[in-house]
Formats: C-alpha cells, structure tokens, sequence
C-alpha cells in the first residue's frame, strides 16, 4: 500500500526532514567539504604506506671476536636470557665477526614497548659477557622511506670528501624537518698506533704498555673548585691528545737523566681511518652519498623540497671541481602517481557524468556527481584519525578512483527511482520523498554489503596489512559517507534543485535531456523487444540457463588451474632504480673485488651502449650510477634509470642484458641483480634447522640444489656459503712451563693483529677509536707469526712457534640460528612474468621436503621471506572472507526476510569471477592480491544490484503478482538502475585499464578484475538471478506437492 502525500508530508523521519529542511542538508555538505578541505592540507604525503614492523632488534658489538667466539660468548648467553619471556613469537640471531645481532618478532597481542623494556632488562642482568663487549643497543625496528639521496663528487681526496660529507650531515640534521640520514661509501675515522715487533724488543714494551700509557696521559679530567673570596675557581686536568702531532708528544717513559721516551720514538701515529678500505663511485667520479630519510609523519615531499633548496645553497660555497647533488628523488615518484591517480580520477569521473547525462536528466545527473566530492572529502577527514591512519599514497589514492563507480551507484539507484516516481507524479516535494523510501532500505542494505566485504582488507595480521588496509578505509569511508550523501543530502537537492533555472546550464540541460528522453526511448525499445524475449526464453530453460553458466565457470577455473592466467600473490613491481649486490669468498684479495667491480660496470655501460645502437636513442637508459663497498667483502650497485615514457626498454631486459654481460665472475659467493620493488625478500625463502651440523650442511646444499633445478627459479643463494678457513690456536705443554695459559697466548696474538682499543675520542660529531697494534706490513699474512714473539709471566719473549700450534679447519663468517637451533638461509628469485612462485613452494614443501626429512630425520624447515607474508596474506584474507560472506548473508536476510532469497544473490560471488579472470586473459595479466581485492569490490557492486532486483520482484509479488510476471516486471523496471551502475563502474576504471605508465601496473590488476568482472556480473544479475527465481520457486512447489501427497497417502 502507497502512502498519500499528505501521509509524506506528515512524517518526521530523518530522510523526510532532510528532504524538507534543505538548509540543514546543505549545511551538513559544506561542513563535510569544509572538514575535508583543511584535512587534505595536512594529511601526510607517502610513496607507499608504512610497513607493519613489529621487529625487536638487539645489537652487540664484540669487537675482533671470530662468530664461533661471539654465537658461545654473547648469542647464545642473551638467547637464554630472555627466550622465557611471554610475548616473543620468533627468535633469530646473527653471530658474525665482532657482532652479535638478535631479531625478536613480537606476538600478536603484546605491546612492543612492555616486551622492550623486559628484554632490556634481562639483557642487563647478564653477568658473564666477556669484558670487550660493549653495551647492548635495544630497539624496535622503525620503517624508514628513503625520501632523496645526496652525492658529493669530483677531484678530491678521501679525506676531503669525509669532511664534506659529514659537514652536510650535521647541516641537513639541524634542519627541524629532517631526523633520519645514512651515509654511504665513507670510512670511519681511526687512529692507529703500530708498534713493530723490533722495537717493542728494543725498549722492552708491551702492546698492552704502550695501551696504558695512552691511557694515563691522554685524558681530560676534572679536578673539582678552589672556594676564594672572589668566588668558584674550577680545576680540570687537560691533556686528551686528539690528533698526530698530540699522540706523538705522549710519554711512554721518563728515565733518571730526564730524557724521555715519546710515542713517535717507537710508534707510526696513523691519523686516518678503518683498516678496511672502501671503494665509492658516481657517475664515474670518486664520490659517497647520504640518504635522506623520511619517517613518522614526515611528508616526503615536504622533505625533498627542503633538501633541494639547501644543495642549491651548499652547492654555492664548494670548490668548481666539487659537485652537490641529488638523485633518487621519490618526491618525483609520489607527484607523478598522485598527477596519473588525479588524472584517472577526473577522466573516470568525466566518463560517469556523461553516462548519467546519457539516461539521466541533467539536473539527477548533476546533483548525483555532486554528491562524489562530499564523499572523497569526508573520507579524507577521517583517513588519519587514530586507528585508522592512511596517508595520501599510491594505493589510498587508487581506492579512491576504485570506489568511483561504485559511489554513485547508491545515488543512481536513489536518483533513478526518485526520476521514476517524479514522472509518474509529477515533480513534487512527496514524490522526491516517496521516490527515496522505495529503494531506501536495499539501497542501504546494498552498501553495507559491499562494507562489510571490504572489511578483511583492514583486519589482516602482518608486515604487509597496511597495503590493503590502505585501500580498503578509503572504499569503506567513501560508501558510508554516500550512503550519508544519498539519504539526506541528494533528495534535498533534487527536491529544491533551481539549477536548470541558471541561464547558462539552462540551454544545456535542455539538450542532454532531450537526448536521455531519446536515449530512455531507445532503451525500452531494446528491453521490449529484445532483452524480454531473450530473457523469456532463458526462463522457459532455466535449467539449461544455469548448467551453461556453470560450464563458464568450470572452464574458469581450469584457466586459472592450468597456469593460462598466472596466479602470482606479489606480482613483482617494475621499478625505475635497479640494484645489483656482489657478495666476494671470505679471504679474497681487495684487487679481486675491483676487478670484479669493473667487470659489472663494464657490462652495464655495455648494455646501455647496445641499446643506444639498437634504439637510436642517444641518451640510453642509465640516468645515474652509484658503486660503493668494501674490497674483499661485497660492493653494491644503485642504478637509476631515466623515465619510462622516454625508454623502448623496460627494467627486466635491462637486467637480462646486465647480467648476461657480467658472465661468470671469479672469487664471488653471489651475484644479485633487483629489477623490481621487493619489500619482503625472495619470493621462494626456507630457513631450515637441524640437530647436528653435519646434517644442517648436507641437507642445505642438496635443497639449494633442488630449488635451483625448478624452472624460472635464478639467483638461489645460501646463508651457509660463507665458510672460511679459521686458524685454531693450540698451546704447547713447553709454554704452560713458562707459565703460558691459552687465554695469554689468546689475549697477544689478538692484541697484536686486530689490536687493543686504548681509548675512543669525541673529535667533532665522530667518535674516533685510538687502536695500538702491529704495523700494517707485519700482520698481512700467516707468515707474520714467524717473527712475532711472546711475552712470559717473567717478561722474558720466546718465539711465537716455540709455545703454540695453529691448525687450520673451516669454519663460518656468519652462524644463524632461530628459536636456539642452528639454521640455515636458502632463497631464490623467481621469473614472476612466467611461473608462480607460491606454486613452486608448494610443491618444494609438498614433494621435496618429505624426502630430505626422511633422509636427515631431526630437519625442520619454515618458510621465510615474501613466501611466509604471502601464506600469511592469503590465510587472513581467506578467514576474513569468509566471516564476511556469512555477514553480507545476514544483511541480506535481514530486509528481505527470508533465508532462502539470500542465497540467490549469493550465488553471484563464485560467477562473478568468470568476468574477472576473463578480464586478465585479454589484458595478459596475472592474477595477484590486487586481483583478489578487485574480485571483493565486485561482489559488493553485484550484490548491491541483485538485492535490488530481488527487492523489487518481493514488491511485484506482494501485489499479487506470478512469479514468472513478478520477475519480469521487475527485471523491466530495475535494468536501467542495473546498467547504470555497472557502466558507471566500469568507466569510472576505463582510463585505468588503458594507462600503460610504470606506476600503474602495481593496481592494474583490481581495476581489471572489477571493470571486466562488472560486465560480466550485469549479465548475471539480468539472466542468471531471474532462472534462480524461477528454479527456487520449483523446488518450493514440489516440497508443497511431496507434502500433500504424503497428507493424502496418511
């Protein structure tokens, strides 16, 4: 039964007052608006969001101990303290050479800060570390986004690009904005005192002598106040030597006749820095760099911006030959997806205002589109309100161009009944009124459907959450703020809307609604005579209508199981700075790592010269080039390329050609080379532990070997690769004579090559280490031994050889460990564009991993890496979905009161993906986490549209109608409501699909699934859902026809 217009007018509900109250309505949207425009002026700027790090690290220096000295000194001493302690989910340690790094995962439920402070605290009570380890560093591992990095280069010395480098440093710290840099390529500064064995003989010196006299005159010391009459005179001993010249003055001895032994009489003071030395380059030129980091809520293009006025100012007072400058600017990357996801979004949204103006009269369509900037700015008010906090980012910013279509389909579905009624009974405050309360409640219920279903993307538990949670409070805000906008801001609107009456859109609205009238005719001459009769016949074989759609569906998947669409949870993200990392043999000569240097530059200026040859483009691809390490260890390479729209190469092939150039390189442990942005390690990573040591090497080196022997798998890699040759001291029972203990033979060998730290001094902003030690001549080689002497408890020396043994045995640069058991490291890389690597560790752990336990029996293994956040990703998102079918359920049950109706809405969701993955067939894509969270956006469109369907055949059917006319009238009466939502989402993504810059590939995939899937989906809805009807009504009547049967047989 219709309500009168007197019995509109009389009720005081809020979407009637709204209606009648337009003040009230148009002084809700310029709040909103108003809320939202001071927001958008403050909300932080990101290139990504922040990762989920809940990661306690713990770092201890032990300086010169070997790994084997630090995992039985420090590792396994802190491990024990602090493994009972509630809270801690994963305990992995790093014993390497002088350091002892701990990483804490912290459980799900505990405060960070409380586990902190009880690690901090049971690390504090150990009570037996060796005396050479300095103090534990403690700290939750905070997510830093390199915002631009600086370069110092040109002609100059080592020493002059330190006092540069670290000068800009201290500048760019002072600066309020700025909190967090690193340097890159500097060596730090040390002085070394050497001591050759020669003249330590000649004066009857120790190491550890000349050690303390460092110590006793190299000092500054305050020595209290003398109380005058005048007042406080303070008394302080000043004698720190801080550089050459000082340390060369220090007395080691003063003799009866005055004269004085000085530390230059038997000492080179070296003034410089580590013993390690370093290597640097950019462009070409000698050089190091500094990243600026943005962290919190630092905006990165605020920061950037700040940076580029200082180098224009630093650059003003260097030297001609000394060059400032900066590169890897990630403003430019976060300005250019904000400028391609502003494009996009005024070009869908051009493309949803002309459908609307296609079918809608111009004054609905305008009010409707109006309604979009209520909704994109509220949401903007609440994105960083606590518990929420999205910033303005790549994937914030796509979730707005996502919900575009979907925005305005609760408005369409409001303004084309509101148009429907208002034809029928005219223009009028009540039929406005009447127009919205029709559709109100699926309208509604619609929206809160599609909420819910996006609700997964906000709950998932791990390092990668913040990425869909990014997307998903941004469509969640958005549908609640339109379901907001639709209801009491739009009928307003409509019902006062003086718009047409505006002489300029006067003349314009009389045009387009001449042609939606001709359109609206057009599209009941095609729904009478066509979609009618075609959908009569699907009804008369509904059966038929349905197995051809499940054939769809099984054909579906088995594209999808057959590998046609690659299924790829992380897709790898083409990026415009490559990376490479050569990893040398321990032990390998400091010339080898430059020659290995020069071979991967060489290949890479290869390959950009065969590619100018091939493309005729004179400027290459290489934009800047950076190479800095440490010879003998590793060197990395930083690569940034020049702009995609001005390249015919993309990042892969750059990488194909670099490292085919580079070839076989001799004295490496590893070759790496990064064409894609890679957050989380390798796609395939096992950390696998053992019992014994034997079994931990024999079963890494065969899995290395079976994960390298997979098709598409390059780059696999061993934690254990890195074993070198340890030189074990033994005592002689001779020495123990001489009153010799090991510990001593120990103390002055180390003393003697690695030295013993005399003092550490402030000089400036550096911390300067003061080592005494051999000279650097004396301790190159094993043979050096051979003319070191050793000092006996009665000062007497005797050859080094005369009271020890050396052996030499394998042993491990690094030893790893999980949760206290030995562990080892093995990952690889994995053609993405080709094979799926979540497939290949399936199948690694499915097939291979019984076999080698059977083989090694106490082997445990646990994925690692991209694979565990993918596993981790996908089980959240699965739970997740299906809680929220099980709600979107109940709000479908609930207006439509019935248990059975739902269901065939429902049955949508499995059939809406045909249209999704059909979509990647055609666009070569593969299917990825994106995907998925397109294929969520889609059953809520879906759903939305069926719910309005099945409301509408619920009203026919309530006026008496047969289900076969009930179903036909509505599917006549709602298709227009249908396609508008459909084309209105599938265009507001159009300028999406067609978008081939770099920045978009990341979120291609969801707008494919949702544009193609939509197509699809309207189908469904206008053909599948009316069988549906159909075939639940005959299951209905043969239940009444099998009871009565039974009643009458009784």
């Amino acid at each position: 039964m219709s309500a009168s217009p007197t019995d509109y007018d009389n009720q005081n509900d809020i979407v009637s007052w709204f209606a009648r109250n337009h003040v009230a309505a148009n002084l809700l949207m310029i709040f909103i608006i108003v809320i939202g425009l001071i927001s958008l002026s403050k909300i932080q700027r990101e290139f990504q969001p922040d990762l989920n790090i809940e990661i306690i690290q713990v770092l201890i220096a032990y300086p010169g101990a070997a790994p084997e000295e630090v995992e039985q000194g420090v590792t396994s001493k802190v491990e024990k303290a602090i493994k009972d302690i509630a809270g801690i989910e994963k305990m992995s340690s790093y014993s390497n050479e002088g350091l002892a790094r701990l990483q804490i995962n912290v459980m799900q439920g505990f405060e960070v800060s409380t586990l902190l402070d009880q690690i901090k605290n049971r690390i504090d009570g150990i009570s037996n570390l060796p005396d050479l380890t300095e103090a534990a560093v403690i700290e939750q591992l905070e997510m830093e986004f390199p915002a631009i990095q600086l370069q110092v280069s040109g002609d100059l010395t080592e020493k002059q690009l330190n006092k540069i480098l670290r000068g800009i440093e201290q500048d760019v710290l002072a600066l309020p904005e700025i909190s967090s840099v690193e340097l890159f390529g500097l060596r730090d500064y040390e002085i070394s005192i050497e001591v050759s064995e020669v003249d330590l003989k000649k004066y009857q010196l120790t190491l550890r002598d000349v050690a303390n006299a460092i110590n006793r005159s190299s000092i500054d010391m305050a020595g209290g106040a003398i109380q005058s009459n005048t007042g406080d005179i303070l008394l302080r001993t000043q004698g720190q030597a801080f550089n050459q010249n000082e340390f060369n003055r220090i007395v080691l001895r003063s003799f009866a006749d005055g004269s004085r032994l000085y530390l230059s009489d038997v000492a080179y003071v070296r003034d410089a820095f580590t013993q390690r030395s370093g290597l640097t380059s950019f462009d070409g030129k000698y050089g190091a760099g500094l990243m600026v980091y943005a962290i919190g809520d630092q905006d990165v293009i605020d920061t950037t911006n700040i940076i580029k006025r200082y180098v224009e100012k630093k650059q003003l007072t260097l030297a001609d030959n000394i060059e400032l400058s900066y590169w890897q600017d990630f403003s430019h990357y976060i300005e250019e997806r904000m400028d391609l996801m502003g494009k996009n979004l005024t070009i869908g949204a051009l493309l949803v205002f002309l459908i609307l103006l296609i079918f809608l009269n111009f004054n609905l369509a305008f009010w409707v589109m109006a309604g979009l900037p209520v909704c994109f700015l509220g949401t903007v008010a609440l994105m960083q309100m606590s518990g929420v906090n999205v910033s303005l980012n790549m994937i914030s910013l796509f979730g707005f161009i996502t919900v575009l279509g979907i925005m305005v389909d609760d408005a369409i579905i409001i303004g084309e009944s509101i148009d429907s009624t208002t034809n029928k009974d005219g223009h009028n405050l009540n039929a406005v009124i009447k127009g919205v309360k029709r559709v109100a409640i699926p309208a509604t219920f619609g929206v809160l459907t599609t909420v819910v279903s996006f609700l997964p993307t906000v709950t998932l538990d791990s390092v990668f959450a913040p990425f869909p949670a990014a997307m998903g409070w941004v469509v969640i805000f958005c549908l609640l703020f339109s379901l907001l906008e639709s209801k009491l801001i739009l009928p307003a609107h409509i019902a006062h809307s003086r718009l047409t009456q505006i002489p300029l859109l006067t003349a314009i609205s009389q045009r387009t609604n001449r042609f939606s009238a001709r359109t609206n005719v057009k599209l009941n001459q095609f729904i009478d005579q066509l979609y009618l009769p075609f959908l009569k016949r699907c009804l008369v074989n509904r059966y038929t209508t349905l197995a051809s759609f499940i054939g769809a569906l099984i054909i579906t998947g088995g594209i999808l199981a057959s590998g046609i669409v690659l299924l790829v949870v992380m897709p790898n993200v083409p990026s415009e700075i490559l990376g490479a990392k050569v990893e040398m043999i321990e032990g390998t000569p400091n010339s080898q790592t430059e020659n290995a240097v020069d071979q991967i530059t060489e290949a890479l200026y290869q390959a950009n010269q065969d590619y100018i040859q091939d493309s005729g483009d004179t400027n290459g691809f290489i934009k800047h080039f950076y190479t800095w390490g440490t010879p003998g260890d590793y060197a990395e390479f930083m690569l940034e390329l020049t702009k995609v729209e001005h390249r015919s190469i993309d990042s892969y092939e750059i990488i194909q050609r670099w490292r085919k150039n580079a070839g076989d390189i001799t004295g490496t442990k590893s070759l790496v080379f990064r064409a894609a942005e890679e957050m989380l390690g390798d796609p395939i990573s096992f950390n696998i532990s053992a019992d014994t040591r034997e079994e931990l090497v024999a079963a890494s080196t065969e899995l290395e070997q079976i994960i390298a022997s997979y098709e598409g798998v390059y780059d696999s890699k061993s934690s254990l690769n890195n074993q070198v040759d340890e030189l074990k001291l033994n005592i002689k029972p001779s020495a123990e004579a001489l009153g010799l203990s090991l510990s001593d033979l120990g103390g002055q060998v180390r003393d003697a090559f690695y030295g013993i730290e005399a003092q550490r001094i402030q000089r400036g902003t550096d911390e300067v280490k003061v080592m005494v030690r051999y000279p650097r001549e004396d301790r190159k080689a094993l043979a050096d031994l051979d003319t070191m002497f050793i000092r006996t408890m009665s000062g007497d020396t005797v050859p080094f050889y005369s009271v020890a043994d050396i052996t030499s045995q394998p042993s491990y640069a690094s030893i790893e460990k999980i949760n206290g058991r030995r562990a080892v490291n093995i990952s690889a890389k994995v053609d993405k564009l080709s094979f799926n690597p979540d497939a290949i560790s399936r199948q690694i752990i499915t097939h291979d991993f019984p076999q080698l336990i059977a083989k090694y029996p106490s082997l445990r293994f646990e994925m690692e890496g991209e694979a565990k956040d993918s596993a981790d990703i996908v089980n959240g998102l699965t739970q997740g979905f299906i809680l929220a079918i099980i709600a979107v359920y109940a709000l479908l049950a609930i207006p439509l009161k019935s248990y059975t109706q739902p269901l065939i809405i429902m049955a949508i969701i499995p059939f809406s993906l045909i249209g999704a993955i059909a979509g990647h067939l055609i666009m070569d894509t593969a299917f990825s986490m994106m995907s998925f969270f397109g294929v969520i956006a889609l059953i809520g469109v879906a759903v939305n549209d069926s719910l309005i369907l099945t409301d509408a055949v619920n009203q026919q059917r309530a006026e008496g109608q047969s289900i076969t006319d009930a179903v036909l009238a509505s599917c006549k009466r709602r298709f227009r409501a249908i396609l508008l939502t459909s084309l209105t989402t599938f265009f507001g993504l159009f300028p999406m699909l067609l978008e081939t810059s770099l920045q978009a590939q990341v979120i291609q995939p969801m707008a494919i699934s949702l544009a193609f899937g939509i197509v699809f989906a309207t189908v469904i809805t206008l053909l599948l859902i009316p069988c549906l009807f159909l075939i639940l009504n005959d299951i209905q009547e043969r239940e009444v026809k099998s009871l009565s049967n039974n009643e009458a047989v009784f």
